[in-house]
């Protein structure tokens, strides 16, 4: 969710974020070692925080991954591999817990993190209008912008949609039950996603007909025009990038890092 425009990462031009970070998790994805995740984690974070992020809103990301970095933990030592740190005989076949497969777990879990954080930081420091001026802007088709703008805006609507139609069926009486096993719940339920499809459908018309009385669908992207400060964000990140790239393919360059 966007912060507002109060900060100064919010009046950098998005072309240069989207690209900056599209790069930053290029590289991020392609990190082996705690070293260049530990760096990538603790500038990410701190980039956050002197962007007006607050607490809150990073450590919300960052519990986004955290199922996913659990499954990566409890499943990946015993499939992968390697040196057997601890084995759990059950017969056929046998589980044995990988020094290489917790290594793995723990660097994906890693990068998951970092990832997490620059991602948060482009969505906490970007408005909508913004990011798909930034998209038209670094040459995405105009018809891809316009469909994300409609999904996005939409979607908002569809669940306002949604919980209307639910406090009009309880206030008609209709109980939901108290699980899907039931067949008064599935009855509902199916006529609730119906009668939203079919509501998705019609407003979908009368958009469309609103959109194209008025002369089309609103452009992005014209108005975008770099700065200054842009270049010394996009230099920044950039280097910072490149840094890592160094850390990670040259580290024998620095032997104390």
């Amino acid at each position: 969710m966007f912060q507002g425009r109060g900060f100064w990462a919010s009046q950098v031009d998005p072309r240069v974020k989207i690209a900056a970070i599209f790069l930053c998790l290029v590289v991020i994805s392609s990190l082996r070692t705690w070293k260049a995740l530990a760096w990538a984690f603790v500038f990410l974070f701190l980039l956050n925080l002197a962007s007006g992020v607050t607490w809150r809103r990073i450590l919300t990301g960052l519990a986004w991954v955290l199922p996913f970095a659990a499954g990566l933990v409890l499943f990946l030592p015993w499939v992968t591999p390697g040196e057997v740190i601890w084995r759990w005989p059950l017969g056929w076949p046998d589980l044995a817990l990988t020094k290489e497969g917790l290594e793995a777990a723990f660097i994906y879990s890693g990068r998951l993190g970092a990832a997490a954080l620059a991602t948060g930081w482009l969505a906490a420091t970007t408005g909508q209008v913004d990011l798909l001026a930034g998209l038209r802007g670094l040459g995405l088709p105009w018809v891809f912008c316009q469909v994300v703008a409609l999904t996005l805006r939409y979607l908002e609507v569809m669940a306002a949609e949604l919980r209307r139609m639910q406090l009009a069926h309880r206030a008609r009486g209709y109980r939901t039950g108290k699980g899907l096993w039931q067949f008064a719940a599935l009855r509902q339920l199916g006529f609730l996603v119906g009668m939203l499809f079919w509501r998705s459908l019609k407003r979908a018309e009368r958009v469309y007909l609103a959109a194209a009385a008025r002369g089309g669908y609103r452009q992005y992207g014209h108005s975008l025009s770099l700065k200054a400060a842009d270049y010394w964000v996009g230099i920044t990140l950039l280097s910072f990038s490149a840094f890592l790239l160094l850390m990670e393919r040259g580290s024998g360059l620095w032997p104390g890092i």
